[in-house]
């Protein structure tokens, strides 16, 4: 419908501030915004631009398929109909070739503008993955994956792995996808998307308990992705949780902000090593570290990074190594470190070297360094104060 709006024909318009939500003509309703309530739609992959071939299949490998344990999913379902009615499998009577180790179910009939409604029943989807040949946005709740039809208000996963290397292929949007659980388990969605052609994935990740592993690699290689999840609100990172989150997104600018204030082993190892456009540095607020390795190698080869603001006061050995090599752009960093602890498997001398092993090679050759004016241990050079630095003592 085309309307004119004008002074003598527009009789109300409610406006919320934002955008236009409703609009009234001689007192009827004629356009109203739709809202759509992502929480209660199935998990959906909508086709934005049709590929000369194949357009989206069920992926299902072998040890899925000959999986003996009750948490596997049993049932896999998909409609292109809205819901209307379902195409089933039985997970379990798949067959296979015997020269390929799993099983391509396509899903004829696709276009354009096509929509794919999916679920499962099983506590984890390990093994079969949803491959996108075509352009396409993923939306709704990855829950009806594992619930079936009765997803709606589903916040507890229930197996580890539960929703690891599940998307796959040219699924460009995820802006809309909704992962409701609020306390996770270990590789949870570890390689959710890794290596697929995902831009947008500025969905939100609400849990607030984490377990090991738990992002781990789930947008490793994502070379394409421009948006990620605006934060991430748990305040404690067990070990691995983010490691390798955004490994190589050569393209992502603009970082998570990380909420944690207590940290463990490898919890933010290599999150963002390769990410060559990333403006910020974003690290937990945590004051101690309590493990090694916590930010090892974090920003590596971050090409495009100016400045770091590091809050941690207490280091542990290793905690640093090979945070800030590669950066070449880096000219200034503010260290709030002002001791350093062994960790319990350490040996040997204990000095400020072995918890910022080489962690300025090749930054920036000019620059300045911030430091508490107690702190008396730093040297000079790729494990120290960069050389050719100039020192700031902060006074309060």
């Amino acid at each position: 419908m085309n309307l004119t709006i004008t002074n003598d024909t527009c009789e109300d318009i409610v406006y919320n501030g934002n955008y236009l939500e409703k609009l009234y003509y001689n007192g009827d309703l004629v356009w109203e915004k739709t809202v759509h309530n992502y929480e209660e739609e199935y998990l959906t992959v909508e086709i934005t631009r049709a590929s000369t071939g194949r357009q989206l299949s069920i992926k299902v490998y072998n040890d899925l398929i000959n999986s003996q344990d009750p948490q596997d999913i049993q049932t896999f379902s998909y409609s292109t109909d809205g819901g209307n009615t379902w195409k089933t499998y039985n997970i379990h009577e798949l067959y296979t070739l015997e020269t390929m180790n799993y099983r391509q179910l396509d899903i004829p009939g696709l276009s354009t503008g096509s929509k794919v409604l999916f679920k499962g029943e099983g506590d984890r989807l390990k093994g079969l993955v949803i491959l996108c040949d075509a352009n396409a946005k993923l939306y709704g709740n990855a829950m009806s994956l594992l619930y079936g039809d009765n997803f709606i208000g589903q916040t507890t996963l229930r197996a580890n792995y539960a929703l690891a290397s599940v998307f796959k292929g040219y699924i460009t949007d995820a802006s809309n996808l909704i992962l409701p659980a609020t306390t996770l388990t270990p590789n949870c969605y570890d390689s959710m998307f890794s290596g697929s052609y995902i831009k947008n994935a500025s969905f939100s990740l609400p849990a607030t308990t984490l377990a090991a592993s738990c992002y781990r690699l789930m947008f490793y290689g994502c070379t394409n992705l421009l948006t990620a999840p605006l934060m991430l609100p748990a305040l404690t990172l067990p070990r691995y949780c983010y490691k390798q989150m955004f490994y190589g997104c050569k393209a992502l600018v603009d970082p998570p902000t990380i909420m944690a204030t207590t940290v463990y082993d490898s919890c933010c190892e290599e999150m963002f090593y390769g990410c060559k456009a990333l403006a910020i540095v974003s690290v937990p607020q945590a004051k101690s570290l309590n493990g090694e390795a916590c930010y090892k190698s974090m920003f590596y080869g971050c090409t495009s990074l100016v400045e770091a603001v590091l809050p941690a006061e207490t280091l542990y050995e290793q905690s640093y190594w090979w945070m800030f090599r590669g950066c070449t752009s880096l000219k200034k960093i503010t260290c709030y470190a002002t001791q350093i602890k062994r960790i319990p498997s350490g040996n040997g001398y204990l000095n400020i070297e072995n918890c910022v092993y080489e962690w300025v090679r090749d930054v920036g050759s000019v620059g300045d360094f911030y430091k508490p004016a107690n702190m008396t241990q730093w040297t000079t050079g790729k494990s120290g104060i960069p050389d050719g630095w100039t020192v700031h003592d902060i006074t309060n």
